[in-house]
């Protein structure tokens, strides 16, 4: 998965464990971040003047109201710093969901600052910004360190929050980790309350079955939502299996059209998650999972395997979990760290950064863990972690193989817990009791750990009186409890202010629910182990906007029509208002819809609004909100619109940098790129009529898939003119491929591997002589950075890609000087220009080089013959296609070869671009061929078909509807 703070957590987790590693980590130092947390800050910490306003902000005060994120940074001439405040800038909506505001702090002048903030369009709801020229806030802000007695000013990020310094990082370098500023807010603030569900509207409910074991569900025991505000519509589930190597499946954006299932399966899951019974999520990137190494009375419980277990840390993040160290020797996997005091556990609950809560079998009891800082990812050193075991806080274990789940109330301190074998529910006051002795360590789960002590005298109360049926599932949110119960599959809700008063009971005439999960709408989802499903439990009493479009292609001056259902499940009439608004400012497009609609009870009603495009805009997403008459209840759906009618696109494949070409394209005059997603791009770019040109950046960590190249291929074959930005997912296919025949679209192939590091990661390239791309008078050569970064194939720095020409009409246009080696290739034939670049434009050090090479490359792309368009030009060696599309049931993939393909593979891959299925292969095709396909076992989306044969591939798209 493509996911941008990935590489700052991996920076994180590094950093923190270089103590506790024996590796030499030297190198790194540089680009090393000191952090700090949890420090009261002064009454007089400091009062701003605001230059963008008249008025001062008491930080200190404030922030008892909101949270406070400050950036130090070194003003507006600091390319970096504006790479960082545009990172931040990029998840607005993001600080603004937990009434957060950030404050830039810079030794720039008031005017200067404004005009920045200003010309830049930041939201200044959010972004306040002030003057420091003498560095006086900078000093408070212990950012100001002096050397051989010079001062200087460092980056830095803190955030304030009720007086408290909750979390801060400060370094030579900007800090880009948004996700880690986010997931702290989240974690000690607890902000983005829900209104509270009134019992009187808790009356109807609708049970619907979203996942099924054709989804790659097996006997699944929890589930829960991704924590973080970046993917909080994937839904991960704990499935069993008889081996008890547990898996997870991973649903993406679950409830859209498009969503994609995953499973994820680590190599070392026969230890870390061996038969897992719950998951819990943290707010700082990771998960954690409850192992039980029980084997019942059949087995015995004696095996020593069997008791070194306990709970098991995870990165969220699917590019690291069941992704790196995969069967690599010297790492155990992708986890982050396990403790193993807690052998047979029944549930999990997350308290606080990286705190766990879990209930125990085998000493029937509730425990705390504080992984603390994770190891790195695979190793094994937990010498950080802390225990405590409240012994005298019991439960009893219910039956064999049924979980114990648990659940802390963020805005309290209770922890619920399932006490399965009585078949009631408790609850433990987690600041209660008193700091016993250190625990002794049974020789099967001996390890060093920073303390593992009893505590004694915790506060233990029954709120939820024995039932007939075993309570397993729990969840509180908004002031209800609620509670699973096994054999009935029946729902219970508690209300938690009213002395634990039953509101209702939810008959799901479904048996067999284990895991249950509230999300932020106040939908149940629930795991039912018994059936191998997962149920969505929502209110029946409700308004909604219901739609299977999620895309909507336009063309310049053609009324679209985008259709969609207004439903109202409420027993009486409603008047439901409708409104439409886009993500961004936007005047090239006029938008039309019903103010209002009339719909009856228990009914549903057509609707639909209409797009008019003057020009051939940028990529818009449009959300239609609907809202009740007595504006208590509303619906959202959004629609990402794109025109057929656009020439020239950047393709952004590189969400986690932190450079931004687009912007760099506007300052060269080059506007008319419009910016758009490398998914949304594969999904829709054989409908764009008019296209001629596409800058497509992978940078460094973008990952060029195998269905983004086939993509890519598609674009070429169909002379449409290509820039590709990248160069370490360039690597991994010389890692993977040796030499990729992918390259040779572009006319190039792989002259060798970089692996020098012996520079510290800087290069110095040359324009090549006779190029006829970049022309430059006086310079001959100039120095590029390389990013530091523990790469699961390199070491080190990231190599650099080095190419020779493969063809007559491709030659070099970069090259590095100590090797005389390309790094980048352009090519030119007959109705097409293309270049390849092997390098990261982030990294050019000097920033005017940078763009003037930027621009020249462009001018020269778009300065070939006059390209045809997409429908009158076509090399393509075959074409793919289905019979239907959206997909029935069953269907057929049409080959139509132009010529004789050999070793020809069709393969199908989600839109995440994960592999599903191998459809076939064959030696050769000659002739039209048509291969059977059912779509049976696929979950509603869209999905890529990737024909390959030697030499080249194509894409088609598939769409799944039931």
């Amino acid at each position: 998965m493509k996911t941008y703070f990935l590489l700052f957590f991996i920076v994180l987790v590094v950093f923190t464990s270089l103590k506790a590693s024996n590796k030499d980590n030297s190198h790194y130092e540089k680009q090393a971040f000191s952090y700090e947390a949890n420090r009261v800050v002064s009454q007089d910490f400091f009062v701003i003047d605001l230059t963008n306003s008249s008025s001062s902000l008491n930080v200190f005060e404030l922030s008892f109201q909101q949270p406070i994120v400050i950036i130090n940074y070194l003003g507006a001439g600091c390319t970096h710093c504006i790479a960082q405040l545009n990172e931040f800038k990029k998840h607005t909506d993001k600080f603004q969901k937990l009434n957060a505001r950030i404050l830039a702090v810079s030794p720039d002048s008031k005017e200067k600052s404004q005009n920045f903030f200003t010309k830049k369009e930041f939201n200044q709801g959010i972004f306040t910004y002030t003057s420091d020229p003498n560095w006086q806030y900078a000093s408070k802000l212990g950012l100001v360190t002096t050397s051989k007695n010079e001062q200087s000013l460092l980056h830095g990020v803190q955030v304030i929050y009720k007086g408290k310094l909750i979390f801060g990082v400060k370094g030579e370098t900007p800090f880009m980790g948004v996700s880690t500023v986010l997931d702290h807010i989240l974690n000690v603030a607890n902000l983005n309350p829900n209104i509270a569900a009134k019992p009187s509207n808790i009356a109807k409910w609708n049970i619907t079955t979203v996942l099924t074991e054709n989804d790659g569900l097996i006997r699944p025991v929890d589930l829960e939502f991704n924590s973080s505000l970046f993917f909080e519509n994937d839904l991960w589930i704990v499935n069993s299996a008889n081996n008890g190597h547990h898996t997870i499946t991973i649903a993406h954006d679950i409830e859209s059209p498009t969503r994609s299932i995953v499973q994820k399966a680590d190599s070392r899951r026969s230890h870390f998650m061996w038969r897992t019974q719950a998951l819990a999520f943290g707010v700082n990137g990771t998960f954690a999972t409850a192992q039980n190494g029980e084997q019942g009375t059949f087995m015995g419980n004696d095996f020593k395997e069997y008791l070194f277990m306990g709970p098991t840390l995870w990165s969220s993040d699917t590019a690291i979990f069941a992704s790196r160290n995969q069967f690599q020797p010297g790492y155990l996997g992708s986890h982050l760290d396990m403790l193993h005091q807690n052998p047979y556990n029944l549930g999990i609950a997350h308290e606080t950064a990286s705190k766990y809560w879990v209930s125990d079998a085998r000493y029937n009891s509730i425990s705390s863990y504080d992984f603390q800082n994770p190891h790195e990812v695979g190793g094994t050193d937990h010498r950080d972690g802390i225990i405590y075991r409240y012994v005298d806080v019991t439960l009893t274990p219910g039956a064999y193989g049924i979980p114990a789940h648990l659940v802390k109330d963020k805005t309290t301190n209770w922890l619920y817990f399932i006490d399965g074998g009585a078949k009631l529910v408790k609850r433990l006051d987690i600041t209660s009791g008193t700091e016993g002795e250190t625990l002794e360590m049974p020789n099967f789960s001996g390890e060093w750990v920073q303390s593992f002590k009893s505590k004694i005298g915790g506060i233990v109360e029954t709120v939820v009186p024995t039932s007939t049926a075993t309570p397993v599932g729990i969840d509180c949110r908004d002031g209800i409890l609620y509670v699973s119960y096994y054999e009935t599959g029946d729902i219970k809700l508690f209300d938690i202010n009213n002395n634990f008063a039953e509101i209702e009971t939810i008959t799901t005439n479904s048996p067999g629910i284990m895991g249950i999960t509230v999300n932020r709408l106040g939908d149940i989802w629930a795991a039912n182990h018994d059936s191998s499903s997962v149920l969505k439990i929502s209110r029946k009493e409700m308004i909604g906007i219901a739609s299977t479009i999620d895309v909507v292609k336009t063309s310049k001056k053609q009324p679209t029509l985008i259709s969609y259902l207004v439903f109202n499940n409420k027993s009486v009439q409603d008047t439901i208002t409708l409104s439409v608004s886009a993500n961004k400012p936007n005047n090239d497009w006029e938008v039309q819809t019903s103010e209002k609609v009339i719909v009856p009870a228990n009914s549903t009603v057509n609707s639909d609004f209409t797009i008019i495009a003057s020009e051939s805009p940028d990529v818009i997403t449009y959300t239609l909100t609907a809202t009740s008459a007595d504006k208590q209840q509303s619906a959202h759906k959004s629609f990402q619109v794109v025109s057929l009618d656009a020439e020239r696109y950047y393709v952004n494949d590189a969400t986690m940098e932190t450079f931004e070409v687009q912007q760099q394209l506007k300052e060269i005059g080059k506007e008319n790129y419009i910016e758009i997603s490398s998914s949304l791009f594969a999904q829709n770019f054989k409908s764009f009529q008019n296209l001629k040109t596409v800058i497509w950046n992978s940078a460094t960590f973008g990952d060029i898939n195998t269905v983004e190249k086939a993509a890519i291929n598609d674009l070429i074959n169909k002379n449409v003119e290509v820039m590709l930005i990248a160069d370490d997912p360039i690597n991994t296919m010389h890692y993977d491929e040796g030499n990729s025949s992918f390259l040779a679209s572009f006319g190039a192939k792989f002259a060798d591997l970089d692996t020098t590091t012996d520079n510290v990661g800087s290069r110095i390239y040359t324009i090549d002589t006779d190029s006829e791309v970049i022309k430059f008078d006086a310079i001959s050569e100039f120095d590029v950075n390389l990013f530091g970064l523990f790469h699961n194939k390199g070491k080190g720095y990231i190599p650099t890609p080095l190419f020779t020409a493969l063809t007559p009409w491709a030659k070099p246009l970069m090259k590095e000087k100590t090797t005389s080696l390309a790094t980048a290739i352009y090519g030119d034939r007959i109705n097409l220009r293309t270049i390849l670049f092997g390098s990261n434009f982030h990294s050019f050090v000097d920033e005017t080089l940078r763009n003037e090479i930027l621009r020249q490359c462009i001018v020269w792309l778009e300065g070939g013959a006059p390209p045809t368009s997409v429908q009158e030009m076509n090399t393509q060696p075959a074409m793919v296609s289905l019979l239907q599309n959206p997909m029935p049931e069953n269907t057929f993939i049409r080959i139509t070869p132009q010529k004789e393909l050999t070793s020809v593979r069709v393969r199908l891959f989600n839109s995440t671009g994960a592999l599903v299925a191998n459809i076939g292969e064959f030696q050769q095709v000659s002739s039209e061929q048509l291969i059977p396909f059912s779509s049976r076992n696929l979950s509603n989306g869209v999905y890529y078909i990737v024909t390959e044969w030697n030499g080249g591939s194509t894409l088609t798209v598939a769409v799944k509807q039931q």
